[in-house]
This record gives structure tokens, sequence and C-alpha cells, in this order.
């Protein structure tokens, strides 16, 4: 007997834009930040930093972490808004709170380096770790899996951090 009380999985990157738009003006927090992250880059549609912060901002309020994650970036650099590092680790901070791997690196750089929030060497060497042993995990998960379908999710953090050129590998490098 099958299960018809689980929600459908969505694959939110396959959806068109007029999909995304439609699920995103009815709340739906994945669609908003698959949305940002289209204007964010121009994939099929005009690249619009503004509209995508207010995607982005949209979702990262219903708690979205690779939303957060975005805005930390955006405040970070300064993309399409007046530059605030303090805004930025805010966000990155909340979306660090949820163990997303490319939060925990950013932040743990901003700790490292004191951009944003005061240099505290510990807390910087706490999210460093956390985020390369959660790597490693999931790394391991992927190796040891007979279904590689997961691939995309399951990817090397360089690889996920990669997905947002340039603006992550900038956030990455900060030195």
């Amino acid at each position: 007997m099958q299960d018809n009380t689980r929600k459908k999985f969505i694959h939110y990157w396959e959806l068109t834009i007029d999909e995304l738009k439609a699920m995103a003006e009815q709340g739906d927090a994945k669609a908003q930040s698959q949305l940002g992250n289209r204007y964010y880059k121009g994939i099929e549609i005009e690249k619009d930093l503004t509209t995508a912060k207010e995607w982005f901002t949209k979702a990262a309020k219903q708690g979205e972490k690779v939303s957060q994650f975005f805005l930390g970036l955006i405040y970070l650099h300064g993309y399409g808004v007046e530059k605030d590092e303090k805004k930025a680790v805010e966000w990155l901070t909340k979306s660090a709170d949820q163990d997303f791997e490319p939060a925990e690196y950013c932040l743990g750089k901003c700790y490292k380096d004191g951009i944003g929030i005061e240099k505290d060497l510990d807390k910087a060497n706490e999210l460093l770790s956390k985020a390369k042993e959660r790597e490693t995990k999931k790394q391991l998960e992927l190796k040891n899996s007979k279904d590689n379908s997961n691939e995309k999710e399951l990817g090397s953090l360089s690889q996920r951090i990669a997905f947002s050129e340039p603006a992550i590998h900038q956030a990455v490098m900060i030195s």
C-alpha cells in the first residue's frame, strides 16, 4: 500500500521561472530561495541583485538556511546593497546554526579574521572543524551509497561552495 500522506519531493531547480514565482508568491520558502538564486545568477532571467535580495530575505525570514547564507554573502561583499559586515555575520550565524557547512566555513573565517565580529580564534576553529567534520561524514555517506542520485546534495564542500561563483569563492577566500 502506497503512503499518500508523504509530500512529493520537488526539484526546485527544474521548475520554470513562472512556476517558481507562483510558488514563491504563495510563501514557499524553498521556491523563494531558488527564485532569489536565479535572479542572483541571471539564470533564465535577467540578473537583478536587488530582486534576488528581496526573495532571499523572504525565504531567510522563514528560516531557510541557504537564503540566510546568500544574504550573508550579499552583505559581506556589498552585492546590490551597502556592505555591512555585521549584518553579514548575523545572517551567516543563522545559517550556520542550522548546520549549513558553507555558512559555518564563512563564519569561521569571519571569526578568524575579525570581519564583522570580534576576532575569536577558538570560535573560528570550532566552526571550521565542525564544517570539515560534517563534510567528511557526507563524503563517507556518498562513498558508501549504492545510489548516487544524491550526489548533487552530497558533493564536496568546495563543489557546493562553487555553486554561486564568484560570491561564495570570494567569501571563502577572505583573508
